[in-house]
């Protein structure tokens, strides 16, 4: 995962994970197909209105500040972000450090279901919407 900061970390001092372990949220979240590799479009399924089914739970093993976009062109295979997604995030408040999260990402048992209490935009259903900072309730895994 590659996380940069932005607005609600600028009142935190910086970007910090607030949890080492959480659950992996099948969303569009803000960014789009056109940033991923072609061989992974096919992956990212429209959302369900009204729902969202959880399968993946994810624990932080490292968090590496990047080596900069020669290094992360040589890594190419290890994620499935193309050229276009690393050049926006390397370039965006390019004083900030762009961190590598590292994860270790488990299949739940068995797939749970929550209700979403966002309406789906009507311009493009399928498209949720989430702030990465949002609190949850806990849960147990």
């Amino acid at each position: 995962m590659l996380r940069k900061g932005g607005i609600v970390e600028a009142d935190r001092g910086g970007f910090h994970l607030r949890e080492r372990k959480f659950l992996l949220f099948p969303t569009y979240e803000h960014e789009h197909t056109l940033l991923l590799k072609p061989q992974y479009t096919k992956l990212m399924r429209p959302g369900c209105a009204g729902e969202i089914t959880i399968s993946v739970v994810c624990t932080v093993t490292d968090i590496l500040t990047s080596p900069g976009r020669e290094a992360l062109r040589r890594a190419d295979d290890l994620f499935i972000w193309n050229d276009t997604f690393l050049h926006k995030r390397l370039e965006y408040k390019p004083n900030l450090p762009l961190y590598c999260i590292l994860l270790r990402a488990y299949r739940l048992p068995a797939p749970g279901v929550i209700p979403d209490p966002l309406p789906m935009p009507a311009a493009n259903p399928g498209y949720i919407s989430r702030k990465t900072s949002t609190s949850a309730p806990p849960c147990r895994f």
